[in-house]
């Protein structure tokens, strides 16, 4: 337990001054570390518990710090422009965008990016209440016997346009607003 805890507080110093884009030397730490620990150690039982338990937490750290190292910098730095208070920031990599979740204004929001760092659109899941009367409405004359599931708010350019993803015991359904009126099927698919 001693092992692990000085482990611990080695490689957590170690975070304070981490290059987020190198996350090898992490690894690097972790392996010497563990290395000359695990030879203090007698039991070999003790031993594979130990070796088993590193694996997990050197995989843990390795896909933590892994998270956005193939993101375009012209993305990075587009949204470090456009979103300079966001928090919390992580990425993901879609086909060809880049899709950045982060948190502003407590709000969690995401933002899709082209490689050339071309904003595409920002999106936040909104309740029912948050969408147009008119959507709203139609909300509740089509979709009485459905369960909402998911409801997201998409900026496209100076556009907004609303997903709805509505369940019942045999399908889900995902539809698009038309303009802030109505909602136009885009798929359906039996459960």
């Amino acid at each position: 337990m001693i092992v692990l805890l000085v482990l611990f507080v080695a490689t957590s110093s170690f975070f304070i001054s981490f290059d987020f884009d190198q996350p090898r030397r992490l690894l690097i730490l972790c392996c010497l570390l563990s290395k000359q620990y695990i030879n203090r150690i007698k039991s070999t039982k003790m031993k594979k518990k130990i070796v088993t338990l590193l694996a997990f937490v050197l995989l843990a750290i390795a896909t933590t710090f892994a998270n956005g190292n193939d993101i375009s910098k012209e993305a990075r730095a587009a949204f470090a422009v456009s979103f300079a208070k966001a928090t919390d920031v992580k990425w993901e990599k879609e086909n060809s965008y880049c899709k950045a979740f982060f948190t502003m204004n407590g709000q969690s929001l995401s933002a899709l990016y082209d490689e050339e760092g071309k904003l595409i659109a920002i999106s936040r899941n909104i309740l029912s209440t948050d969408l147009p009367l008119n959507l709203q409405a139609a909300l509740a004359r089509n979709f009485g016997g459905y369960w909402i599931t998911d409801l997201a708010e998409y900026a496209v350019g100076s556009e907004t346009l609303y997903y709805l993803t509505v369940e019942n015991a045999d399908q889900k359904t995902v539809y698009e607003s038309v303009g802030t009126y109505d909602w136009s099927l885009l798929k359906k698919t039996a459960k």
